[in-house]
Order: structure tokens, then C-alpha cells, then sequence
């Protein structure tokens, strides 16, 4: 659940720092106050796109922060993209004026797109237009689905396994001129590859070997220049040699100095080495133009290839392999287009299986539905009204032999007329709550987010809207923005949104409200006390 949402400079929010409980959640407040404000930003930390308007006026950046409980759902994800995760899950959204932003979670910079990932897992925005998704049948497959917890998965991936073995068929059963064409193609690039014998990582040990060959008559000299001071009557060493009698005479008057007269002999030891290791590195790294125009020969085959075929070797291998397998198929083409026949049979079959039992989970979720609809139309002022739940066969796609369409009579006896034609504002709201309470318990989202659903219904509806409210809020955490004093009586924990003029700017203020401030709000959302 959302526990703390703080926002600085942005839109008339200076800085905010808003607590949350777990339930039923309301705020109110003034057409204007800034409840929407505040509904952008928590959008920001769930991965919306921001606009470099939404800050203060004068200021350089914003600020959104959010502190969440973590699933172990999110935690998972959390891992996978190496993310720290604890008990708490902190988002933060930083916003510029020149239209950038920046996100975090837990403090590790993140992108957008897995930022809208994981707010997915978090938060559901359930708006005033929400309602308007039902004037869709596809959002009417998705909700009996949802409800139902049908199996559309198996199906789906059976019906795109099918497709993709159709469309193998269809590839081999190209004309012929087309398939000789091919061919002859694959043949060439198969024969061009395999030619130069290219093997994983080659192209990096021979620019290894190029770098070295390319700077050999440098290495030498270099290499020369220290052997010459290492070694020989006037070096390093042969000086270092004609000192130790000095040395060994300085013992006799001071012992003690005897372990650095044995650093001293290992020091020799260890320069004369060097000496050596560099004389043998003198020999193997000899200068040999023949060696480096092959290998510089050899590069430039490689280079080609991987212009052609792949950014890297390995890549040009794999397509190689692909290329062979593709020839296999054109030159054998018959006989893969008869066992792909039997497989795309058999996949048939096998969709078969699974579109009859999506269908019979279908049938018996519509059944259990239509109850449970009318069960809370009955709650929402809507006792007449008749809910239908129609599956009309079809052909096949990936979601079912049927549509799925949602019909209703606003009173017994009269005519059934699909949700997409006929519902008033006030039924699709009603609808639509009674939807999220009977998901509620079949969803792991946290937290939902009720932007003034319920517009266009009359205030006696509102205690019952309230009460569905309340009911989701025993299974999630729920943020109900609403002005009516219906609903807001009986939430759990009450936020007032309010306008302020401080030093000449409007500012939004939020105040968490006790017994007493919570009567006066429900007074003036009555209107019984002046504005």
C-alpha cells in the first residue's frame, strides 16, 4: 500500500508531505483545490510522462516521492534488475524545467519503462472516464475474464503456436522460381562464411597481436634502452654488484644492518631478471611484416563478414547455422511441408481442447456473474434493472471462439440492449463500481485510486456507493477523490485538499482532519456552512 507521498514545487504544491492508511481513504475538497495535483504526481512515480509545466513558477526542479509497502511480487522484480529491496519501497521522480527527469527506486537511478512496470504492481487508477471503457465489448471479454479467471493463457499461446506453424507452411509453399532464387542465395552466403572459417573471438586476439606487431620497432628499442642500463659492465646492476664488498665491510662494524644487505643482494637478483624477461620479450616480439599483412589481411575478411552478416563473429556464426537450416527447408521442402501439415494438424486439435474449456469457464463465469451484478445494482439503486452476460460464437482468434457482450434493461420486461449502446452515465458508473468490488478480492494490486467515480449519480446512491467503497477497502487500500459527503462519511481516514494565498502565491495545502474537522468538512460538503 501507499504509505507517504511527498511532493515539492510543482503545479501550486511548495511542499507536501502526505500520510496514508491502510482502507478506505477520502479526499475532498474545492473544485480547483488541487486534488488532481495531486493525483499527476502520484502518476509521476508509477511512470507517466512528465511535462516541464507542472513545475512551480521560478522553480528548476521537482520532486515526487512515495513510500510503498513491497509485495513479494515486486520484490522479485526488484531482483531480477538487481535492485536493494526491503520491507519499504521508496520512489522518487525528479522533474526539470527543461522537460527532463530522472527515477528512482530505493535510490538506484532507474528508467521509465520499468518504472511502469512496477507501478503496475502497485497502483490502479480507476477514473470518471474509467466508465467509458465499458462502451467497449473488448473490456467486456476482459472484465468476464478477470472475474472468471478463465484460462485465456493456454489458449493464446496455443493459438499464436499455431499461427507461426501456418505461417511456416505458407513460407514453404512460396513458388519455385522464388525458391530457387533463395537458394542459390543461401548457398553463397553459407559457402562465404564457412570459407573464411571464422571462429569466436578471433577478430579481438588478432587486433591484440595487429597492436603489438603495428608498435614492434618501438617495443624494441624501448626494450634495448632498459637491457642496456640493466646489464653490462656500466649498468645498474654491475654497479650495484661493485658495492657489495663496501656493503659486506659495513657489516663488520654494524651486524644489525644484515637484513637490508639481504635486500640489498635481492634486489640485484630481481633487476637481473628483468633484465632477462626483457630480453626474451625482445625476441618474440620481433618485427615481421609478412606476419602483420597477414593478420591484417585476415582482419579485413572478418570485417566484412560481420558488415554483412552480424555485429559480432558469434553473430555471423548463428546466421550461418540459420541460413543452413533455411536451405535444409528449401531443398527439402516437401518433406518438412508434410510434417508441418501433421503438426499444424495436431495443434488444431489441440486448440480444440482448449478454446471448448475457455468457452464452458466462460458460460459458467457469465452465469455467476449476472448474479452477483444484479446483487449490487440492488445495493446501488438499480433494483430493476437486468444484467446480461452473451457470448456470441465467432471465428477464432487469440481470445476465444465467442465475443463476449455485456446487455442490460433498465426494468424487468423490457428490452436487452448491449452496454456499448444504451447505458446512462450513472448505470456505466454503477457498473463499473460493482466490477471493482467483485475484483477486489481477485486482484494483488495494493492500492486503487477512485478519481470522482462517482460522478453522475444522485446523492441517495452515494451511501451506497460509500458502502462498495468501504467493502473494496477491507481487501485493498483505497484513495477516493469525491464531493459527496455521503461517500466521504464513511471512510476510514480523511484528507481535506484546500487553497491557500501565502506571500502573494496560491498554494495547495492538505490536512489530515480529526473528529471535529472531519464534521465541519462533511457540513460544508452538505453546504451547510459558508465557503
Amino acid at each position: 500500500m501507499l504509505k507517504y507521498l511527498r511532493i515539492q514545487d510543482m503545479i501550486l504544491i511548495e511542499s507536501l508531505q502526505i500520510p496514508f492508511e491502510a482502507g478506505f481513504n477520502v479526499l475532498s475538497g474545492e473544485t480547483g483545490s488541487g486534488k488532481s495535483a495531486l493525483m499527476t504526481a502520484l502518476a509521476l512515480i508509477l511512470g507517466k510522462r512528465a511535462e516541464s509545466n507542472i513545475l512551480r513558477k521560478g522553480v528548476t526542479k521537482g520532486k515526487v516521492e512515495g513510500i510503498f509497502d513491497t509485495s513479494p511480487t515486486v520484490s522479485k522484480m526488484l531482483d531480477e534488475y538487481g535492485i536493494t529491496s526491503s520491507d519499504e519501497l521508496i520512489i522518487r521522480r525528479e522533474i526539470f524545467n527543461s522537460g527532463k527527469s530522472r527515477a528512482f527506486i530505493n535510490d538506484q537511478p532507474v528508467t521509465l519503462t520499468l518504472l511502469k512496470q512496477i507501478g503496475e504492481y502497485l497502483v490502479k487508477f480507476v477514473g470518471q472516464h474509467a466508465n467509458q471503457q465499458l462502451l467497449s465489448i473488448d473490456t467486456h471479454r476482459e472484465l468476464l475474464d478477470r472475474y472468471g479467471e478463465s484460462a485465456v493463457e493456454p489458449f493464446s499461446n496455443c493459438f499464436h503456436e499455431l499461427c507461426n506453424l501456418e505461417k511456416k507452411l505458407k513460407s514453404l509453399q512460396q513458388n519455385e522460381a522464388t525458391k530457387q532464387k533463395e537458394i542459390e542465395i543461401c548457398r553463397l552466403e553459407i559457402e562465404e562464411i564457412t570459407s573464411i572459417d571464422c571462429k569466436t573471438n578471433e577478430d579481438d586476439h588478432l587486433f591484440a597481436e595487429y597492436t603489438i606487431l603495428t608498435q614492434a620497432e618501438e617495443f624494441q628499442e624501448k626494450c634495448h634502452e632498459l637491457t642496456q642500463a640493466l646489464s653490462g659492465d656500466t649498468s645498474i646492476t654491475s654497479h650495484l654488484n661493485g658495492l657489495k664488498h663496501t656493503f659486506e665491510e659495513l657489516l663488520k662494524i654494524d651486524p644489525s644492518l644484515n637484513e637490508h644487505y639481504q635486500t640489498y643482494q635481492q634486489s640485484i637478483i630481481e633487476l637481473q631478471e628483468i633484465s632477462h624477461v626483457l630480453t626474451r620479450s625482445m625476441t618474440s616480439h620481433e618485427y615481421c611484416p609478412s606476419r602483420l599483412s597477414q593478420v591484417n589481411d585476415r582482419l579485413s575478411e572478418l570485417h566484412k563478414l560481420k558488415r554483412k552478416y552480424g555485429k559480432t563473429l558469434d553473430d555471423v556464426m548463428a546466421y550461418c547455422e540459420e541460413q543452413k537450416e533455411h536451405l535444409d527447408h528449401l531443398e527439402n521442402g516437401d518433406l518438412h511441408i508434410e510434417a508441418l501439415e501433421k503438426e499444424i494438424l495436431k495443434k488444431k486439435k489441440e486448440c480444440d481442447t482448449h478454446a471448448k474449456k475457455l468457452t464452458a469457464e466462460r458460460q459458467k463465469a457469465a452465469q455467476h456473474l449476472e448474479s452477483e451484478i444484479m446483487h449490487h445494482f440492488k445495493a446501488l439503486n438499480m433494483s430493476r434493472a437486468q444484467f446480461h452476460v452473451t457470448l456470441i460464437p465467432s471465428p477464432r482468434t487469440q481470445f476465444g471462439d465467442e465475443k463476449i457482450e455485456f446487455f442490460m434493461s433498465p426494468n424487468i420486461g423490457e428490452k436487452r440492449v448491449s452496454v456499448t449502446e444504451c447505458a446512462s452515465g450513472g448505470e456505466l458508473a454503477r457498473l463499473m463500481l460493482s466490477f471493482q468490488v467483485l475484483l477486489a478480492g481477485k486482484e494483488e494490486i495494493p492500492c486503487i485510486v477512485f478519481d470522482e467515480i462517482d460522478a453522475n449519480i444522485g446523492g441517495t446512491t452515494a451511501v451506497s456507493v460509500g458502502a462498495k467503497l468501504k467493502e473494496i477497502g477491507s481487501k485493498h487500500q483505497v484513495l477516493c477523490i469525491t464531493h459527496f459527503p455521503q461517500v466521504a462519511s464513511q471512510a476510514d481516514f480523511h484528507l481535506q485538499i484546500s487553497k491557500e494565498e501565502i506571500d502573494g502565491r496560491t498554494l495547495t495545502l492538505v490536512q489530515t482532519l480529526d473528529d471535529e474537522l472531519r464534521k465541519r468538512e462533511l457540513e460544508r460538503m452538505h453546504g451547510l456552512v459558508p465557503l
